[in-house]
C-alpha cells in the first residue's frame, strides 16, 4: 500500500505525455481491485473523467461489503441520534463515509451527466465472456443484482 501511494505522488498525479487515460483507467481500476480506495479516491478526484469508462463502476459492483458493511450500521445510528435528538439528549459526532462510498457516489455522480445510452451501456457493460482460468466475467447490473445491493 506505502508502495502505490508512494509511486502515485511521484507520478505527478499521473499526469505526463505518457499518461493516457486507458493507463490511468487501469490503475484506477486495480486500485479498487486491491482495495486500495484511499488511492482510487485521490485519483478520481483528480480526474473524475475516468468515471466514464464505466471500471470504477464494475469493480465497485463486486465489493458490495466494502461500501454497504458501514452504511446499515450508520443508518441504525442515524436513526438512534435522531431519537436521541428529540429527547434533547447529547448525540455523538457523526461517521465519517468509507473512501470506498466516497468513491463511488463521485463515480456515479460523473456517470450521471452522461447520455443515457451511454449510462446503459456502463450499466450492461461488455458481453459476458469467460476468462483463461475458466472464471466468468459479468456485467455491473447482474452483479449489482447477484449482491441484492440495491
Amino acid at each position: 500500500m506505502k508502495t502505490v501511494k508512494y509511486l502515485y505522488a511521484r507520478s505527478d498525479n499521473m499526469t505526463g505525455d505518457f499518461w493516457t487515460s486507458k493507463y490511468r483507467d487501469w490503475v484506477l481500476k486495480n486500485c479498487v481491485e486491491c482495495d486500495f480506495f484511499d488511492v482510487a479516491l485521490n485519483i478520481m478526484e483528480s480526474r473524475p473523467e475516468l468515471a466514464r469508462s464505466g471500471s470504477a463502476l464494475g469493480s465497485l459492483a463486486r465489493k458490495p461489503d466494502a461500501i454497504f458493511d458501514r452504511v446499515q450500521p450508520k443508518l441504525l445510528t442515524g436513526i438512534k441520534n435522531s431519537i436521541l435528538k428529540n429527547m434533547n439528549m447529547k448525540v455523538g459526532p457523526a461517521e465519517e463515509d468509507s473512501d470506498a462510498l466516497k468513491l463511488l457516489t463521485i463515480t456515479w455522480n460523473e456517470i450521471r451527466t452522461m447520455r443515457k445510452s451511454e449510462v446503459d451501456d456502463i450499466l450492461r457493460g461488455p458481453r459476458d465472456s469467460i476468462t483463461r482460468d475458466g472464471k466468468t466475467k459479468t456485467r455491473v447490473c447482474l452483479v449489482v443484482e447477484k449482491f441484492s445491493v440495491f
